[in-house]
């Protein structure tokens, strides 16, 4: 479960607080009611990064597991970082945004020199001062009996984080 959101607990001491718990809570459930009592049509949709590749200067990603409502991508989005030679010999991850995206793919055209592996969403706030607004989603059926669906027939799943070799 991702860690949403931490408040000051008794005394002042940190506590952690799931002010996301829905999200996570929706994910578990989907793969429960699959597994438990057959109902493989709410886990069909679950957004998966299946492969990234280095083509004409670009790194394009292959994103599975979209269902029918296709990859939803926020072009200009931070959250990618690519691993590559940024001063000489040395390595960096150099973040990167969306700057294309297709039914099934989103490409990064801003790298550094060599890029040798891609991440997504790798550490807390991966997309500014918007921690845990994904720029990647995908539109999935809704639970039976979930309130609170915004989205028309249908609730938004985020890619989760991922780390590619190209």
């Amino acid at each position: 479960i991702t860690r949403c959101s931490s408040d000051a607990g008794r005394g002042g001491a940190p506590a952690l607080t799931l002010r996301c718990a829905d999200d996570a809570g929706r994910r578990l459930a989907r793969g429960a009611l699959a597994v438990a009592y057959g109902r493989k049509e709410l886990h069909a949709v679950d957004p998966i990064a299946t492969g990234a590749v280095l083509r004409a200067g670009a790194v394009e990603i292959s994103v599975g597991g979209l269902g029918r409502g296709g990859l939803m991508a926020e072009i200009g989005a931070r959250g990618f970082e690519v691993l590559g030679n940024c001063s000489g010999p040395t390595l960096c991850w150099m973040s990167s945004p969306i700057s294309a995206a297709s039914a099934d793919a989103v490409t990064l055209s801003a790298l550094p020199a060599q890029p040798q592996a891609v991440r997504y969403l790798w550490y807390i706030d991966a997309v500014g001062v918007h921690p845990f607004r994904a720029p990647i989603y995908t539109k999935a059926l809704p639970l039976p009996g979930a309130p609170g669906i915004k989205y028309g027939n249908g609730e938004l799943l985020p890619l989760g984080p991922f780390l590619l070799p190209l």
